[in-house]
């Protein structure tokens, strides 16, 4: 029961995710908004409105520099794959055939166990002489089918690697194995340092040595020369017990991948840990042209986290998302194994996009607390609502539908009418599927 409704609930929070992206972030808001002049129907197109912008940046990732290197260098994508089989196909309907004849059947016989000295093996006997049977009539004949080739083209989304990458990887694994560079929990990084250089006429990787950095030039393809460069600049990690086993988890990473000069990935971290591995501070920046996306991680005390999270689009500043979040948990988090009965408590988040704010709580340990909860036990533990311009437009409410009871998120304008909120995800979700896996 916990985790359906703890899902239920985090399902609320995703969709509060879905109705936060439009034109420019806004930093500051009157908390929970009061009423505005906008119409209902001017507030669903603000709503709407959202959703065009999250496409927009799904489809600014796909047709991005970097993704379109992974389509090439890798296969990411959309591929037809044909399934042949055969089908056993048409026996007809047969016909009827005027006999005036006598058949013969051959008589029956078996398999008789025979020892000869020890020796035991199996005689066919006597199948004698048959008989004949008087035929006279119509008799009939069966139609007669056949096996018919079926070939069946479907696509799927995945990797259909080159046989170029294939050689480069195979290659690479001979001097850079990659099942060693994680090893006791560590990566090895002053171990495997060094600058690896593709030889297009050995077809061979050549290392030459380098200073606690690994750099990987190589070419994007068969006929280029070695465009592509991906390396790790810096990297320090910190010895931490966790469940009674020293693991190294990294404290600083700085990472990048160019082609033909130009950027196209990049990772850096910095984070800081208890000697237990409990994170205290975390900052991740990852670059993929043409999105930045900025995450931070700060323990507040033993029991309470806080996150954000920040989404731009160099291509446009409209389509950046901004969320963040506090969850306070049951029990206090000092190892990895005070995780084992912890549960959420309670959880805090705003999401801003332009003029569009999502903002709320969720009263989980009431929740839990509550034996068999009915939707009005859920809803008032839910507070909320959503905003446009620091403007109260309505609330979101969980509703049961059907003889089955099933679940909705339901949003509650400010004029008392209400939508289903999957009106507004619902094809949205198939496009940005569509968007990826769709030639």
């Amino acid at each position: 029961m916990k985790k359906n409704l703890f899902y239920l609930l985090t399902v609320v929070a995703l969709l509060a995710t879905f109705f936060s992206s439009c034109e420019k972030l806004v930093d500051k808001k009157k908390p929970g908004g009061k009423p505005g002049s906008t119409t209902v129907a001017e507030d669903k197109a603000n709503i709407q409105k959202s959703f065009t912008q999250l496409k927009n940046l799904a489809q600014n990732v796909r047709s991005g520099s970097l993704y379109s290197f992974l389509e090439k260098f890798i296969g990411i994508g959309e591929h037809d794959e044909q399934d042949i089989w055969y089908k056993y196909v048409g026996a007809g309907r047969g016909d009827y055939t005027w006999h005036d004849d006598y058949e013969f059947t051959p008589g029956t016989g078996c398999y008789e166990l025979v020892n000869e000295g020890g020796y035991i093996w199996y005689m066919w006997v006597g199948a004698g002489n048959g008989d004949y049977t008087h035929v006279y009539g119509y008799k009939y004949t069966p139609g007669y089918g056949d096996y018919k080739k079926i070939t069946e083209t479907y696509t799927y989304f995945g990797l259909e690697i080159p046989e170029f990458t294939e050689t480069l990887v195979k290659e690479l694994s001979k001097i850079l194995p990659f099942d060693q560079i994680i090893d006791e929990g560590r990566f090895k990084m002053p171990t495997f340092a060094g600058k690896y250089t593709w030889d297009k006429n050995k077809q061979k990787w050549i290392k030459t040595a380098a200073n606690n950095t690994i750099q990987i030039l190589f070419p994007e393809n068969a006929s280029s020369s070695n465009n592509c460069d991906l390396g790790v600049t810096n990297y320090v990690d910190k010895p931490c017990n966790i469940i009674d086993r020293t693991i190294y988890l990294p404290t600083k990473l700085n990472s990048y991948f160019t082609k033909n000069g130009e950027k196209l990935l990049g990772v850096d971290v910095t984070a800081s840990y208890t000697n237990n591995g409990i994170p205290q501070n975390a900052s991740i920046e990852v670059y993929a042209k043409p999105i930045s996306i900025s995450t931070t991680l700060k323990q507040e005390s033993a029991s309470r986290y806080s996150a954000n999270l920040f989404i731009s689009d160099e291509t446009n500043n409209a389509n950046s998302l901004s969320v963040k979040g506090e969850v306070t948990l049951s029990n206090s988090i000092n190892s990895y194994s005070d995780f084992t009965d912890c549960e959420v408590n309670y959880v805090k988040f705003t999401i801003t996009q332009h003029n569009l704010i999502i903002e709320g709580t969720i009263d989980l340990k009431t929740i839990n607390g509550t034996y068999n909860p009915t939707v009005s036990d859920i809803n008032k533990c839910i507070n909320v609502s959503v905003l446009y311009a620091t403007q109260k437009v309505g609330t979101l409410k969980v509703e049961e539908l059907g003889q089955e009871k099933q679940k909705y998120v339901f949003i509650y304008y400010k004029d008392g009418t209400c939508d289903n909120t999957s009106i507004y995800y619902e094809d949205f979700v198939t496009e940005i599927i569509d968007l990826f896996v769709k030639k």
